[in-house]
């Protein structure tokens, strides 16, 4: 995160993968594993994406991405301030392997942030 370039729109504080409420690098794939960025939005934002792809690393492939609006029917405009976004992977979902999360933040049609 500290690498990251400033913004004048968002600024990333945090990003946590939680299984049981506790951080680790290691998780199971028979319970959830919840995945929570935690920013601010500096000026409102039309169209502002928060997600991540999901990537076997045996085999480098892209699992799935996910988007905080991926159901949203209409872009929304998110206004200034502090926000925390949750992902959840279900249990059971995956197979027993290694992944790699990369997270994916953006401005719909305009840039990756």
């Amino acid at each position: 995160i500290n690498s990251l370039e400033k913004d004048d729109d968002f600024e990333l504080f945090g990003i946590k993968i939680l299984q049981n409420s506790i951080e680790s690098f290691e998780y199971n794939t028979h319970q959830p594993i919840e995945i929570k960025l935690i920013y601010e939005v500096k000026k409102a934002i039309t169209g502002l994406r928060m997600g991540f792809d999901l990537v076997d690393v045996s085999k480098d492939l892209k699992v799935f991405r996910a988007f905080h609006d991926d159901t949203d029917k209409e872009i929304s405009l998110i206004f200034p301030g502090l926000y925390e976004t949750v992902f959840e992977i279900p249990a059971n979902l995956l197979k027993d392997t290694t992944y790699e999360i990369w997270i994916n933040i953006g401005i719909h049609r305009v840039r990756w942030i």
